[in-house]
């Protein structure tokens, strides 16, 4: 798919999640002690996934511990958290193994000491799960990745890299995150739609020169449109509307990504406040969008669950000159889910039974299934 858009030499832009994963990849083989406790749980899943007996009598142990049977989760290279699900659900049936494996020796036993090693690990691949599913989400842009993606480097740059255990996995976490994602503020598509998002705005860039150069940006793509400054500039008696602007005051136990992303926005605004002079600006139309932009600028940030595209709709006849920007720059997705989830969906509908569809029906069969829910059908 990427050899075929680079062909075509269309812009386009890496899928975030994957990159994330590769940082995994890198980090799960850097230490000796990760990988051996690893390595037996890939064991123990592929036991299990071969042998419905060994399910069964898995299962049987469980019911005889009063708990759920819970079958072992198998991981797969092109399974995005995989390893997570799989660590978790071993955990979670650890009594179960433990006996089974004492009656069995098909799979190897965990020590003490690895048990210990898995949890650290599933708290540790807990925050990149968080951070996967956030920008796998059907309604998230690509402004959301830098505010993710800070908030994550945060969150790992706290952990304690001393650790005997995995403390060099965490090291590789760290030198991985900047290595794959140091210049995300340089990429002016990632920076202008963080800018735009009424949610995070500047709050979240490292350099303090990146909101200068997407205020060029968007001037350099509006300044020399057509723009008609009576019909796009907010009238003085424009009402302000906003939404929702409570926070969730929900704790949560442990690390949490959306905890800290909350704690790093809950503070003062001032240094986002604009001083670049008006006056700076000769061409009237340039002044205007600068006049916008500050306005918006200076404006407080929404609340984290508050819809962007919703917001702008909502505030489009005061900040109308950003529109077309808005439009432009919030409906990008930051991974390549929704296409895949697409091809997904096409290879569900053709079926040995069902090989003679046209493309032309498939097409709107396909367009039934991911847009009907825009309409709150009752199923």
């Amino acid at each position: 798919m990427k050899k075929g858009v680079n062909l075509l030499n269309v812009k386009h832009i890496d899928c975030a999640s994957h990159k994330i994963q590769n940082v995994l990849k890198e980090a799960m083989k850097a230490q000796e002690t990760v990988v051996a406790p690893i390595t037996k749980c890939k064991k123990m899943a592929t036991h299990f996934h071969h042998s419905t007996t060994a399910q069964d009598e898995l299962a049987n142990i469980q019911k005889r511990f009063n708990q759920k049977p819970l079958k072992i989760i198998q991981e797969y290279a092109t399974r995005w958290n995989s390893s997570f699900y799989m660590l978790e659900r071993i955990l979670q049936v650890k009594e179960s193994l433990c006996l089974y494996a004492s009656t069995n020796n098909k799979i190897p036993q965990l020590t003490s000491e690895e048990w210990m090693i898995i949890e650290k690990l599933i708290g540790l691949l807990r925050l990149f799960e968080e951070v996967t599913k956030e920008l796998s989400a059907a309604d998230v842009s690509i402004s959301s990745v830098i505010p993710l993606i800070a908030t994550l480097e945060k969150i790992v740059n706290d952990l304690d890299s001393s650790d005997e255990h995995i403390g060099d996995t965490i090291t590789v976490l760290k030198d991985e995150l900047i290595r794959k994602f140091s210049g995300l503020e340089n990429e002016i598509l990632f920076a202008t739609a963080t800018v735009i998002e009424p949610i995070y705005k500047i709050k979240f860039f490292k350099n303090t020169s990146t909101k200068e150069r997407v205020i060029q940006h968007i001037l350099d793509l509006l300044g020399d449109s057509q723009t008609d400054v009576s019909s796009n500039s907010r009238c003085p008696n424009a009402k302000r509307v906003r939404l929702n602007e409570t926070e969730d005051s929900e704790t949560h136990k442990g690390v949490s990504l959306k905890e800290t992303m909350s704690l790093l926005m809950d503070t003062s605004d001032s240094e986002e406040e604009d001083d670049m002079p008006l006056l700076t600006f000769q061409n009237p139309v340039h002044l205007l969008i600068r006049k916008t932009l500050t306005e918006y600028s200076a404006e407080k940030r929404v609340a984290n669950d508050v819809d962007p595209l919703t917001w702008w709709k909502v505030n489009k006849e005061r900040y109308g000159l950003l529109f077309p920007v808005v439009r432009h720059y919030l409906v990008t997705p930051p991974t390549s889910v929704p296409s895949e989830r697409m091809f997904s969906g096409a290879g569900l509908l053709y079926t040995p039974h069902r090989n003679r569809l046209e493309g032309e029906k498939v097409s709107k069969l396909l367009f039934l299934k991911f847009n009907i829910t825009l309409l709150k059908f009752n199923y």
